[in-house]
């Protein structure tokens, strides 16, 4: 296929949807962060989860439940597909249900990511219809 507009189109350029620049991610043993990090992102359907936690329902028109069996509690962070933080919810107990209310927020998918005192234990996508 031959450009013939005559307007030399834009480079193509990568977008890093981290908060932070991908320079300061620390790079571990396995190169792809620390040991206990979550493996990256490589694909929208990529499936990390755990036995011990789950989330549903899934997709979902309200609330959702994240379940879990962790020691020491867990980290919960919802993102949107932009990376802004919808969500954070830290817990102490060895096992429980955090419920998040999604009434408010846009259609679309949110990324979560659990982790608890063993490092990475769960990430995946909700996704919220409307």
């Amino acid at each position: 296929i031959r450009n013939t507009t005559g307007i030399n189109p834009a480079p193509i350029q990568m977008i890093n949807l981290c908060k932070q620049p991908m320079a300061h991610m620390p790079v571990g043993k396995n190169g792809h962060g620390s040991t206990n990090a979550p493996p990256p992102i490589t694909d929208i359907n990529g499936n990390y989860n755990s036995a011990l936690f789950k989330a549903y329902p899934n997709p979902t028109t309200g609330l959702v439940t994240f379940a879990y069996q962790a020691q020491r509690g867990i980290t919960l962070l919802v993102t949107n597909v932009l990376g802004e933080k919808i969500l954070e919810r830290h817990t102490t107990d060895d096992s429980g249900t955090i419920l998040w209310d999604t009434h408010n927020l846009a259609a679309g998918m949110y990324i979560y990511q659990a982790s608890g005192a063993g490092g990475f234990m769960s990430m995946g996508k909700v996704v919220v219809v409307k």
